[in-house]
């Protein structure tokens, strides 16, 4: 028998050193870091009935920081991430194959319109709002 130890990250994602769950952790702080910059989604726009209002350039800095961290922690796509990727880029086949808070911060970027408005889903942001949508919060 021998005796075998995991290390988890505070997400709950495990790895077989302590260096690995540390990474993650860090990871975890910087992406939270940058996406508080938006705040958090109010209820009505998690249940669809608007949007949220944000200011263009929170928007385009929360997105800049983002891709930043996409290069820092995946060098082997590094390329795909410069520039200004947008919405309907490859940026979002690659962290969606990587999973994690970088993927989950794309994925709420994707749902911001070129207005900068906030939506429930990406398809709303790429098609607008719904007639009856209505802006729910103006930050």
């Amino acid at each position: 028998m021998r005796t075998i130890t995991k290390y988890q990250a505070n997400d709950g994602s495990e790895y077989n050193n302590a260096a690995a769950a540390y990474a993650r952790d860090l990871l975890l702080v910087e992406t939270e870091t940058v996406m508080s910059q938006l705040g958090e989604i109010p209820e009505d726009v998690k249940s669809g009935k608007g949007w949220l209002q944000h200011k263009i350039n929170n928007v385009n800095r929360c997105r800049k920081a983002i891709l930043k961290l996409c290069i820092f922690y995946l060098p082997d796509y590094s390329d795909i991430f410069h520039g200004n990727p947008g919405r309907n880029s490859y940026v979002g086949r690659i962290l969606d194959d990587n999973g994690g808070p970088l993927c989950d911060a794309w994925n709420r970027l994707c749902c911001i319109d070129d207005h900068a408005r906030e939506h429930q889903q990406q398809y709303f942001a790429n098609n607008g709002p719904e007639p009856d949508h209505m802006c729910i919060e103006s930050r």
